[in-house]
Parts: C-alpha cells; sequence; structure tokens
C-alpha cells in the first residue's frame, strides 16, 4: 500500500467572509462546498479546491466567529506550500498578493488571519488541479498541494510513524515523502520556536493523506496495530 500524497488540510478561521474573500477571490480557488463540522453542526466547514474538487487540492476551514488569533509552535504545521507551474507564475502571484515575499522558486505570504502559505515552482509528474477564475490565467493558476512544514524540537522522534506505519520515504534530513501511483506530497520539519503554540485562528487543524478506496481498511489496521 502507498498514500497518494495529501488529500486535504484543514484549518481554523474566526470570519467566514473575508476567508471566502480570499481564498476564493484572491487565490482563485472553486468554493465547492460549505457545510457543518461533523463533530459539531453548529460550526460551519468550507472546502475549497480545484474545479472538480479533487483531493490533492483541498483545503478547507472550520469556522469558529470571532475565534482568536492563534500562533503555530511545536508539533504544529505552521505553512502550506502549493504548486505552480513555472516563474512566469510566480511573477503573476507577486502581483497580485502584496507583501508577499519572494525567493528563487518561491512565494512567501500569509493569509488575512496569518495562517502561512508558499507557492513554489515544482517539476512534477502529478497532474495540475487547478480552479477557472476570471481573473486568473489557467497557466498562472495553482495546481496542487507540495507539502506542508511543522515545527519540532526532535525530527527523528516522527521516524517510526511516518516510515514504519505511514509507509513514507526519507526525502531528505528533515523531510519524508509519501509517493502514490498517480501523486505525491511531503512532510517536512523546520526548528521549533521559542514560544509555544496556541491553537486559534489562522492555525492548521489536521492533515490528511489519500489512499486508495480499496487500501483504506488497510490502513486503518496498520494505523492501529
Amino acid at each position: 500500500m502507498k498514500l497518494e500524497g495529501i488529500h486535504h488540510v484543514s484549518s481554523i478561521t474566526g470570519d467566514a467572509q473575508a476567508n471566502v474573500d480570499f481564498y476564493a477571490g484572491t487565490l482563485g480557488l472553486r468554493l465547492v462546498k460549505k457545510t457543518v463540522n461533523q463533530d459539531d453542526p453548529t460550526v460551519y466547514h468550507l472546502f475549497y479546491g480545484d474545479d472538480k474538487g479533487s483531493p490533492g487540492l483541498d483545503l478547507t476551514f472550520f469556522e469558529y466567529p470571532g475565534a482568536r488569533p492563534g500562533r503555530p509552535g511545536l508539533g504544529m504545521i505552521h505553512r502550506i506550500v502549493l504548486r505552480v507551474g513555472s516563474e512566469e507564475a510566480l511573477d503573476f502571484w507577486e502581483q497580485r498578493l502584496k507583501g508577499s515575499r519572494r525567493s528563487r522558486g518561491s512565494l512567501e505570504f500569509s493569509d488575512p488571519e496569518g495562517l502561512g502559505l508558499e507557492l513554489r515552482v515544482v517539476a512534477t509528474s502529478d497532474a495540475p488541479l487547478t480552479a477557472s477564475h476570471s481573473e486568473i490565467p489557467a497557466e498562472r493558476a495553482i495546481q496542487g498541494f507540495e507539502e506542508v512544514r511543522a515545527y519540532t524540537s526532535n525530527p527523528e522522534a516522527s521516524r517510526e510513524l511516518l516510515e514504519g506505519a505511514l509507509g513514507f520515504e526519507r526525502a531528505g534530513d528533515v523531510s519524508w515523502q509519501a509517493r502514490g501511483d498517480s501523486r505525491g506530497g511531503r512532510y517536512v520539519y523546520d526548528p521549533a520556536p521559542a514560544e509555544s503554540g496556541l491553537p486559534g485562528a489562522g492555525t492548521v487543524h489536521h492533515v490528511a493523506w489519500a489512499s486508495l478506496d480499496d487500501e483504506q481498511v488497510g490502513w486503518r489496521d496498520r494505523v492501529i496495530a
């Protein structure tokens, strides 16, 4: 069995309308649906993705109105990295995303609540997952997940889980990759800040990894064994 990259990343927002304005309006993702949290029906759940709502570009948000700002810390994901197809695409996004930080092959920025995001030029065999938007040319559109980055003081502490239980392959000193037959994604660690983390608006709730439908029971048995 092999995981098929990142299925979705879910985060927390305190303002659903501002969230829609940014992710659907500015980033050009499709608002696939608005539903409620299965664990708490009083909480709205927003889903963004490509035109088909495909796994591999599925950003979701739980809305807790007026939620206090969060702060990523030890053990928390602090940045979501998304793919684009070219340096010309980064040129486009650098103009569109005021206050973004450009470096070779990437563009870092934050959403209105401080969630860390990055667009990166990546050579990949993964099919692009794009959404149609009147202001964003198709060749400049976001194409899918590349990786998530988390804070840790000891990357090796996760090796048994990532490699043993989940079947990730080592991709560097502090990075692991899950690649299946159709897609891939990476989990990368950065040194933890001194300040402790605080869940809240602008922080990641969880990341989910994709599997083939007929392998889900096998993965469940493997993880809980």
